[in-house]
């Protein structure tokens, strides 16, 4: 039973490579009950292993064990910040954008705009993209002219720079924000209408 544990501590703090990085975390404590404690990661054989980092001795470990992997998971690249990004090839209305990036366990892309590294990394991806308009998980549905993220949260001061000028200007009934590739800026648009995907989520 020791030796069981033993491998699967080892296991889990082992640092793998592919094209992606992701983060597996493993956290051994020997305090009466041996117990091990890890995040849940591919199979093994979707990876090539690199290193195994050093543990204190059997069933020791100071505290949580971070060892970097890249991911082999078609699709997704890997930003600054410890986020990744997906485009989705679908063109479709906003509320079925951000399903489909809850369908992946991710959001439509907040975190591009939270500083200038992640936004030029952002905004260098979009223009590999063949769409030119991108969703994004903002808009003033709940009260008109009040722009607000979807999890609830307000635009900062440093976010309205992202506008373009003159916007919003809720023509019609523009209610849902879009990232323009080509300007690299925001716009807003009709909800129903139809605009690019991606998604992006934390690792």
């Amino acid at each position: 039973m020791k030796f069981l544990l033993v491998s699967i501590c080892v296991f889990a703090t082992i640092a793998f490579v592919r094209s992606e990085v992701c983060r597996v975390g493993a956290a051994c404590t020997d305090g009466g009950k041996t117990r091990v404690v890890f995040k849940q990661i591919p199979q093994a054989s979707d990876y090539i292993v690199e290193v195994i980092p050093t543990i204190d001795g059997p069933f020791k470990s100071t505290g949580d064990r971070t060892a970097s992997a890249r991911c082999k998971e078609p699709g997704w690249v890997t930003a600054p910040g410890g986020y990744q990004y997906m485009a989705i090839d679908a063109l479709t209305d906003w509320e079925t954008a951000a399903k489909l990036c809850r369908g992946e366990s991710a959001t439509l892309p907040r975190q591009a705009f939270k500083n200038e590294e992640m936004f030029n990394f952002f905004r260098s991806y979009l223009k590999n993209q063949k769409e030119w308009a991108f969703w994004l998980p903002l808009s003033d549905r709940g009260v008109e002219g009040t722009w607000m993220w979807t999890n609830g949260g307000k635009l900062s001061h440093s976010d309205q720079k992202y506008w373009q000028e003159g916007q919003p200007d809720n023509w019609g009934e523009q209610d849902c924000a879009y990232m323009n590739r080509d300007t690299e800026k925001w716009d807003d648009g009709e909800c129903h209408g139809k605009m690019s995907v991606v998604c992006e989520r934390k690792i």
